[in-house]
């Protein structure tokens, strides 16, 4: 088993049989449990190891204290080579990621044995610049790609941060111009009157900048790629809230005076004998244009906003502050019908905003967005409670 370990690690590829014979005796197994440190950074050098069996990774620490791994290392490789030649401080922190059997080389052990035989030291050291010509080659080919993704990524975020700054734009002045119809929409029969000119005059200059912006428009959520699990995860994680809008409908009913008589199920008014019939057939018609406007204001809560957040924020939470900030967002421009009701809206807008984020697609809030919509607006009645 050493034999073949041996044979097959590239420090001894140019050793003899006799010479690997000789070495064979020095070498000592010993079983690494997974999560075990073999090597720490800054440790002295003593040791070669050679990988019997089993993965460790090579982790180096940053000048803030923080491990990044290097890469991982498995059967017939070696660490710890530069002892051969440099007996300073690890330069790397080397960890078994599974239980792991390395074979140990004694750098003392190995001087004393090489002490009259500096052909087969010499062999060992051709054969490690043999192996550190290739690893260099292949860090280099790495580097090269990883500066290539640092630098797309950079551009990516310019783009996103450009078209953030026109989408917050955009929204500052829109709400001026939604502070100006407050009046009307207290006024008007169904604030879907006011919602639907407000609505596209955001989407319309959101999607010619989206088309400009550089980006396939797939990268905004407009794809109908993994619609089907998107358009099943839409309606399954609304349940729960089409229950809990039934349940505090009732609550509502039972508790504030004035709904004694009021039905749960509202349905635009058809059910309310003091709601005229042409009112409850307006408030169909707009309940049905609100769904039709559902697409409208996922593209821009979270194909603009919260796609250009996602790629625009940095670290592990990105996403998660996208989905509040695009959400909080959005929700603001709601605040002219009345503060209780975005409120209310904004907790569903964290559900759409995660759909958007697990899917990838705008297929999976649009589906959850119009059933609640509909279902308290229409079905139960909420907005003329709320408003």
């Amino acid at each position: 088993m050493l034999r073949h370990a041996l044979r097959q690690c590239a420090l001894f590829a140019e050793c003899t049989d006799a010479e690997v014979a000789a070495v064979l005796p020095l070498l000592g197994e010993r079983a690494v449990p997974a999560g075990t440190v073999i090597v720490g950074e800054g440790e002295p050098a003593t040791e070669l190891f050679v990988i019997l069996r089993g993965r460790v990774e090579v982790t180096k620490r940053a000048p803030g204290g923080q491990e990044h791994r290097l890469t991982f290392l498995g059967d017939g490789t070696t660490f710890g080579e530069l002892t051969l030649v440099d007996r300073g401080p690890r330069s790397a922190s080397v960890r078994a990621v599974e239980p792991t059997t390395v074979a140990v080389l004694a750098m003392a052990a190995l001087d004393r044995a090489t002490a009259g035989d500096p052909a087969t030291r010499g062999r060992m050291l051709y054969g490690l610049a043999a192996h550190l010509a290739r690893r260099l080659r292949g860090v280099s080919e790495v580097t090269a790609a990883a500066l290539q993704h640092e630098l797309e990524l950079a551009e990516t975020r310019v783009r996103m941060g450009t078209f953030l700054t026109y989408v917050v734009f955009i929204l500052v002045g829109y709400g001026f111009v939604l502070r100006m119809v407050v009046d009307f929409a207290k006024t008007a029969a169904d604030t879907t009157v006011v919602t639907i000119p407000i609505l596209l005059g955001l989407a319309v200059p959101l999607w010619v900048m989206m088309r400009r912006s550089g980006e396939p428009l797939a990268t905004y959520g407009v794809t109908r790629r993994n619609a089907g699990p998107a358009a099943r995860d839409g309606f399954v994680w609304s349940i729960p809230m089409l229950i809990a809008a039934i349940a505090l409908k009732i609550a509502l009913v039972r508790s504030v005076a004035g709904l004694d008589d009021a039905p749960v199920f509202a349905l635009g008014g058809f059910r309310d004998p003091t709601v005229p019939a042409g009112h409850a057939w307006f408030a169909l018609w707009m309940s049905l244009a609100y769904v039709a406007m559902v697409p409208l204001q996922e593209l821009i809560a979270r194909g603009a906003l919260q796609t250009s957040l996602q790629r625009f924020l940095a670290g592990p939470h990105a996403t998660v502050m996208a989905i509040v900030l695009a959400d909080a967002m959005f929700v603001a421009s709601h605040l002219y019908l009345s503060t209780t009701f975005a409120l209310i809206a904004m907790l569903p807008g964290l559900l759409w905003g995660w759909l958007y984020a697990r899917h990838g697609t705008l297929i999976a809030p649009i589906v959850s967005h119009a059933l609640l919509g509909w279902w308290t607006l229409f079905a139960l009645g909420f907005d003329r409670l709320l408003m």
